[in-house]
């Protein structure tokens, strides 16, 4: 099995595990699941695909997974934050913060330093990401609303 397969595996193994102690019942358990499917799907698409650096690849994720749980929350009738919020269990960056903490506990100050740095600027990205689309989503809404205003009158 290729090493992709299993890490979209693991994604989903890992949201639905988040969703079972957050509580997520019903289909809903499903869609949450299929979050982090696509927020790790979308990385690795982005990273292995089109060569982008983590970075970037981070921003388009996580802006991928904020319109995923726009689209359920409206579908499922539910908070967008409990598909976001599992849905990004697959990107947190946790083995870098390891690293760093790692680091930080060794004494190695150089390396915990650039470990940071790149920790930091993962978990930036991860939060431009949905800010970007959630932001663009609200612009989107408010735009149709008033179309729809107009169109009524």
């Amino acid at each position: 099995m290729s090493a992709h397969v299993i890490q979209l595996i693991s994604a989903c193994a890992g949201s639905a595990g988040f969703a079972l102690i957050f509580n997520v019942r019903g289909g809903r358990i499903i869609s949450a699941t299929v979050s982090g499917f696509i927020s790790w799907g979308l990385y690795l698409l982005f990273t292995i695909r089109f060569g982008l650096s983590d970075f970037y690849a981070y921003i388009l994720a996580s802006a991928g997974l904020a319109l995923f749980a726009e689209i359920m929350a409206r579908a499922q009738k539910a908070p967008a934050t409990a598909f976001l919020v599992i849905g990004m269990i697959p990107l947190l960056p946790g083995g870098s913060l390891y690293l760093t903490l790692y680091h930080a506990v060794s004494s190695n100050w150089t390396a915990f330093g650039s470990s940071g740095i790149y920790t930091l600027m993962l978990a930036i990205a991860i939060a431009l990401g949905i800010i970007c689309m959630m932001s663009a989503l609200k612009v989107f809404f408010v735009i149709e609303a008033h179309v729809r205003r107009h169109l009524a009158q």
